[in-house]
């Protein structure tokens, strides 16, 4: 029996962005055909009393700008489950190295860069990816680049399905913090268009 194939990452977006459309046009209908009363017979007599005095130009403008929270919360809780999944790691070659300013309100922050060589399955494979530790300030960003030379090993992490999306030292940190933010997102729209639903149907 064949082995299954990991989903890449642009698969795994498209799941989601399927998902959460459906979603989203069962929250508005539920709201539109079945809100009203629900709300009622959850006891949220005076909060539906006040969706009915909102006008439906008012939920026009909701609907088309909720999606713009499915955007940024699908997006977070796609990066997040992209990068919670690297935790695959081979070891590497560092080919060049380059450093990158963070601003910050409190102290600058520099991260690493490195262009790696690398083999997955037998296949030979180049590509650039973040070092886990960011560097504060200046000086300690210098003398970490002046530690990373061209031939030097490095640990390689990679999701399976994704070998060229890569992440150096050490695997993706705050990958739940990720997730449950888009989550939270995402949900906070679909509950917005539920609402739109029930603005709608009066």
């Amino acid at each position: 029996m064949a082995e299954k194939k990991p989903l890449s990452n642009r698969q795994i977006l498209t799941v989601l962005a399927a998902v959460t459309a459906a979603l989203a046009v069962g929250s508005l209908l539920l709201g539109l055909l079945t809100g009203h009363a629900l709300l009622l017979r959850m006891g949220l007599v005076g909060f539906a009393a006040s969706l009915d005095e909102i006008p439906v130009g008012s939920a026009v403008v909701t609907t088309v700008v909720s999606p713009l929270l499915f955007v940024i919360g699908v997006g977070l809780l796609w990066k997040g489950i992209c990068e919670s999944l690297a935790r695959d790691v081979v070891t590497g070659t560092i080919r060049s190295s380059s450093c990158r300013l963070i601003p910050s309100d409190d102290q600058d922050e520099y991260r690493l860069h490195s262009t790696v060589r690398y083999v997955v399955d037998g296949v030979p494979l180049e590509a650039e990816g973040p070092h886990a530790v960011p560097c504060l300030g200046e000086d300690a960003a210098n003398r970490r680049m002046a530690g990373l030379r061209a031939g030097d090993p490095v640990e390689v992490w990679y999701k399976p399905g994704d070998p060229v999306e890569v992440f150096l030292d050490a695997p993706p940190e705050r990958t739940l913090t990720l997730r449950l933010l888009g989550a939270w997102i995402t949900l906070t729209g679909l509950f917005a268009m539920f609402l739109n639903g029930v603005v709608f149907a009066g």
